[in-house]
């Protein structure tokens, strides 16, 4: 379940105005937290549980992917019956490793369902490509499964007043909305429009700085507060008094045009003619910002979106596939490969040592070696699939978030 920081008791959930929610997916976000916690904060930490999907209650360690013991959580909360079903369809229909982040906010929240004070401020921590968050080796939350649990939880919901979203492309006028539907009486919201700062790079720096922004009953929020700072020009922010403010940005036919000119960059890194040298920077990486950049222009119309969505999953993968994609895809793969590579007789790479060139090479020369069966092995033709799908074309279907 999420783990409050040592020095805050789980006796004292209570909670001031100034008290702070973090919600933490990576497990570094645990070095954010007590940071903020030496800043004399009274925060409340949620992050990865040690088994995925667990959770304490009252001693008893409960497993939220089994429905009985869901239930026996969701009774704890003491809401009423069409809250309580409401919270337990979403559990159960949350994403598997991001149930007992969830269920922990509902656990804080509800506290206000029955008549005390749950804080007032929440950070959200993680990687991010927009409407979604996940952590290293965690599940995902989105917008739309805590915009579920503040609707079966309003009266949580109409008590956050500040929201600090410590995550990658969070930031867009139609995010940034979404945020204030799900928060009815928020104040301000802090976010970024291009990539955010890690754990140990200048994200404590950002939240101190938000930190001292938010106290007490602010209901405005500058976002030159960071600036000067690493990656202060990412900074976008809301505030009930000054509106939405961000660094400005290039015009709809500018983005198109920066994302046109990007693409054959785009296609000599998908050949494995390039190697992503650093996942934060660079040509790849800025071709992923410009695609970023024109999602969240609100004059994209939703035919375009979804092409551009498309073209920003497959190049976020495409950037993390050195550090992250192959090695994790060989991992959790690793059966399907053995059984598709045995039954053609054929030799096992370890794709997780290959570049990207020798990995299309390889899946190349399997393509070949089907294609030459009379009638290929269903065990060849599945590992095919997933080659094809996963390790070559990028599917998000296939390459989940957390692998990134």
């Amino acid at each position: 379940m999420g783990r409050n920081m040592p020095a805050n008791s789980k006796k004292s959930i209570e909670a001031t105005r100034d008290s702070i929610m973090f919600v933490g997916l990576n497990p570094a976000s645990q070095h954010e937290a007590k940071q903020l916690q030496n800043n004399g904060n009274k925060v409340i930490y949620i992050g990865n549980s040690t088994m995925p999907d667990t959770i304490l209650v009252n001693g008893k360690k409960l497993n939220l992917q089994k429905d009985e013991e869901l239930e026996v959580f969701v009774k704890h909360l003491n809401l009423s019956k069409e809250k309580a079903g409401n919270i337990f369809s979403l559990l159960k229909s949350g994403n598997v490793n991001a149930r007992d982040e969830l269920a922990t906010i509902a656990l804080i929240w509800a506290k206000a369902e029955n008549g005390r004070n749950i804080p007032k401020r929440i950070i959200l921590s993680g990687h991010s490509v927009g409407s979604i968050l996940w952590g290293d080796g965690n599940g995902t939350m989105t917008i739309e499964s805590i915009r579920k649990l503040a609707e079966a939880m309003p009266s949580a919901a109409a008590q956050v007043e500040d929201l600090h979203i410590s995550a990658c492309y969070s930031a867009s006028l139609a995010l940034i909305d979404q945020w204030r539907i799900i928060f009815p009486n928020i104040l301000t919201i802090w976010a970024y429009s291009g990539s955010a700062p890690g754990s140990y790079t200048g994200s404590v720096d950002h939240q101190r700085l938000w930190d001292r922004a938010t106290r007490g009953d602010k209901q405005s929020l500058d976002r030159l507060v960071a600036d000067r700072t690493r990656k202060g020009n990412n900074v976008a922010v809301w505030s009930k008094i000054h509106g939405y403010q961000e660094k400005n940005g290039k015009s709809i036919e500018a983005l198109r045009i920066a994302v046109a000119a990007g693409e054959p960059i785009f296609r000599e890194f998908f050949l494995g003619n390039r190697t992503v040298e650093n996942t934060q920077s660079g040509p790849l990486r800025d071709h992923y910002s410009n695609i970023q950049s024109l999602l969240q222009h609100p004059d994209v119309p939703p035919n375009e979106k979804a092409v551009f969505e498309k073209m920003r999953d497959v190049t976020i993968r495409l950037i993390y596939f050195d550090k992250n994609i192959k090695a994790n895809f060989a991992l959790q793969n690793a059966i399907i490969i053995r059984s598709g590579y045995r039954s053609l007789g054929m030799p096992e790479p370890n794709y997780s040592l290959l570049s990207r060139k020798e990995c299309l090479g390889e899946i190349l020369k399997f393509k070949a070696s089907i294609n030459f069966q009379l009638k290929a092995p269903q065990d060849a033709v599945k590992l095919y699939r997933y080659l094809h799908e996963g390790l070559q074309s990028l599917n998000p279907a296939y390459i989940p978030e957390n692998w990134i």
